[in-house]
């Protein structure tokens, strides 16, 4: 019934076709469309030819025109369909398009009129009297009001002096004769296509009825077809259903029989690759199946194993027999056992731990036994492992040099070593339940008690103190604490392990070494000579005030100073010699100098003194010496030297050779001069052997005897002056003044 309604709508749509624009309707337009495009071709063709180009701008321009019009024609019956008026709108954009092209042409004073009554023809046509009446109206009223409008010159004129035209305002008769002559023809026009067109829309009218015809005859051949077809596709698709139902029972019985074997095959995977040891057995302890991992436990291929019972392949020693003979009892009465512990002896006659579970089972309506067998040799190994672990740690625990000291949340001891009785006077005994704080701590530190169960409580206690603690002979010592918060698998509080060390008598070392050192410092800051100590890499680890006022630098600036910042590269490279061979040979360097840089950028020269300092080993650590400030004492000999050139310069220079001699008569000095008049070798100077070079001097003098007998006399009376003339053997004669040396 549906697809008959269907049907019947189907066929209504056909026969309204034409009422709303069918291909009927669009001919007409497409035939004006196809003139027009023929009018223009002939017209670009055939005026050049016959002389008449002059016109053919308003020719072409006429045609364009005229295209634009059906082209907007033929744009409006296709998105316009259903509109009543459609076809008079176009009529209408048609002459108004073909006015407007005339008189830009300038064509309104010339014999064009004929356009208007072409395209009148045409439409009227094409589409009737009512249409040619309307398009007479319009062609009548634009063209008249173009007229007049340039007559009366409310349109602008266009002059393209085409056809000799006579222009309305030189001739005003000529605008009467005109406005009657081209509307009597477009009237005329009109009522020639109105009988033609009468002609055609009889004919179009007798065609489309005879198509309105076929049409129904099809939609009611398309009805009965679509009827069938309905029928049909309805037994096609009962048929289709039931087939699909079929096939749908059979997809799901395969599907259920594939699952059915996948689940068998993950099973089956399941219990051959389990990484414990599976088996089936019966009633009488025979086993039926087991997998990979009983092979690998009992060492038997799974051959071996079907049929057989654990006392057949002598898996279990005597003494367990009686215990899995009860197992299998309870297995029999239906009941799950285990897990118990067994050492089964391998085929190849080493001994595992298992620990075996069993469960009664029922496959194929046969009552069996599912047993499952754990390998728990690494687990007691690992326990034998752990329980020998805690006997060395109580050992360790109960021998150690330290006081372990275990106590809970609510600060009671729960564990007290053998070294806490020595440190603290109680036994463990004693002190196993009382509060820590109670015996342990004295009456002034306690009230800090609350404090540290706070921050035990938070999880936060300090890992590392120093605390005075109390002895049971009342004794206040002491402790270094180091404590370890001990917390639950949820990580909850739940104690402390304290470990005390007794460092009363190191806490009393350590004050007297302090007063030492500082006796030492103190010492060492109030000497004039600098001290210091620097590591194996000449950095300066430990010196005095005087060292700061040597290098003119504060503690800080110093501490961790290598030496080579303060001098230059040659002094650097000496020092640097210096430390090298006390480090090989290990004796001391007693003095080497360098130049050092203070931080005002003044020089100061500095005496050193080095040795090497080692460990209780033998092993070397760094140096340690004496720093002395020479600067002072560097000036006065440079002075002194400087003095002494400026002398010897003098006695050079001088005319007279001078002899200086100490007390005892050792030659000190002497001039170049001295050496030319007493002509003495220079054998006998370089020899410096006083009683040669006076005995040289003498062989020289006439009176040698007095000579000496003077020398003597000046000898024993220091403080004298003497003044004598020398007579020479070869004839010379010297005169000679002796006057006293005197220093300061």
């Amino acid at each position: 019934m549906a697809s008959t309604t269907g049907t019947q709508m189907k066929t209504a749509e056909i026969l309204e076709q034409p009422s709303r624009g069918d291909a009927s309707h669009m001919r007409p337009i497409k035939i004006r469309f196809v003139i027009v495009t023929i009018f223009l071709i002939v017209a670009v063709l055939a005026l050049p030819l016959l002389g008449m180009v002059r016109i053919l701008p308003a020719v072409l321009a006429t045609a364009f025109m005229g295209l634009m019009a059906n082209f907007l024609s033929l744009m409006w019956l296709r998105w316009g369909r259903g509109t009543r008026y459609r076809i008079h709108f176009a009529t209408f954009v048609d002459f108004l398009l073909i006015t407007i092209a005339i008189h830009y042409m300038g064509g309104i004073e010339t014999t064009m009129v004929w356009v208007y009554a072409v395209a009148l023809i045409a439409i009227a046509t094409l589409h009737g009297a009512r249409v040619g009446i309307f398009s007479a109206v319009i062609s009548s009223l634009m063209y008249s009001s173009l007229l007049i409008g340039e007559y009366l010159g409310v349109i602008p004129h266009v002059d393209f002096h085409l056809l000799n035209p006579v222009y309305l305002h030189d001739d005003p008769s000529y605008l009467g004769q005109k406005l009657l002559s081209d509307n009597i023809l477009f009237f005329l026009s009109a009522a020639v296509s109105g009988f033609l067109s009468g002609r055609l829309v009889r004919r179009r009218d007798e065609s489309e009825k005879r198509n309105r015809e076929i049409l129904k005859m099809q939609a009611t051949l398309r009805e009965y077809s679509d009827s069938l077809e309905d029928k049909i596709s309805e037994r096609t698709s009962e048929l289709s259903e039931a087939n699909e139902r079929l096939q749908k029972e059979v997809e799901d019985r395969k599907l259920a029989e594939e699952g059915l074997r996948n689940s068998h095959e993950r099973l089956q995977i399941l219990f051959e690759f389990a990484p414990d040891c599976y088996y089936l057995s019966d009633l009488q302890g025979r086993l039926i199946d087991g997998n990979r991992a009983a092979e690998e436990l009992t060492g038997y291929d799974r051959e071996e194993l079907i049929g057989k019972g654990f006392l057949d392949l002598n898996l279990l020693s005597e003494d367990q027999r009686e215990k899995a003979a009860s197992g299998l009892d309870d297995s029999i009465q239906g009941k799950a056992t285990g897990p118990h512990e067994f050492i089964l002896k391998r085929k190849d006659g080493t001994h595992v731990s298992v620990e075996i579970r069993t469960f009664p089972v029922v496959i194929g309506n046969q009552s069996l036994v599912l047993g499952l067998a754990r390998d728990i040799t690494a687990r007691k190994n690992m326990e034998r492992a752990l329980r020998m672990s805690e006997e060395r740690y109580r050992e360790i625990y109960d021998t150690a040099p330290l006081a372990f000291v275990a106590w809970d949340r609510d600060t009671i001891i729960t564990d007290w070593n053998t070294r806490a009785e020595v440190v603290f006077g109680w036994s463990r005994e004693e002190a196993l339940g009382r509060d820590f704080f109670d015996f342990l701590i004295p009456e002034q530190a306690k009230p800090q008690e609350g404090g540290v169960v706070d921050a035990l409580l938070r999880g936060d206690l300090p890992i590392h103190s120093i605390n005075e603690n109390m002895t049971k002979s009342g004794e206040v010592i002491l402790c270094e604490w180091n404590n370890s918060i001990q917390r639950d698998s949820e990580g909850n509080v739940i104690g402390v392990i304290s470990i005390a060390l007794d460092i009363t008598e190191r806490r009393r070392a350590e004050e007297q070494l302090r007063a030492s050192e500082e006796k030492y410092r103190t010492l060492l800051d109030s000497i004039e000579i600098g001290f210091y100590e620097v590591d194996l890499a000449g950095n300066l680890i430990f010196f005095n005030d005087t060292v700061c006022k040597s290098l003119g630098r504060s503690r800080e600036e110093l501490l961790g100073i290598n030496f080579d910042s303060f001098v230059n590269e040659r002094d650097a490279k000496g020092m640097f010699e210096a430390f090298n061979t006390v480090f090989k040979t290990g004796r001391s360097d007693k003095s080497f100098e360098s130049d050092v840089v203070t931080k005002d950028g003044s020089i100061k020269h500095l005496e050193y003194s080095v040795s090497l300092v080692s460990d209780h080993d033998g092993r070397p650590m760094g140096f340690r010496g004496l720093v002395r400030d020479i600067s002072e004492r560097k000036r006065s000999k440079e002075a002194i030297e400087k003095s002494n050139s400026l002398l010897r310069a003098t006695l050079e220079a001088t005319g007279d050779g001078i002899l200086v001699a100490d007390g005892k008569g050792k030659i000190s000095s002497f001039n170049e001069r001295f050496v030319e008049l007493w002509r003495i070798p220079p054998s006998v100077l370089e020899s410096r052997d006083d009683e040669e070079a006076l005995a040289f001097v003498v062989s020289q003098l006439k009176d040698p005897d007095g000579f000496l007998e003077k020398v003597a006399e000046l000898y024993n009376h220091p403080d004298a002056e003497s003044f004598d003339v020398l007579e020479f053997k070869d004839g010379r004669i010297f005169e000679r003044y002796s006057k006293p040396q005197r220093v300061g």
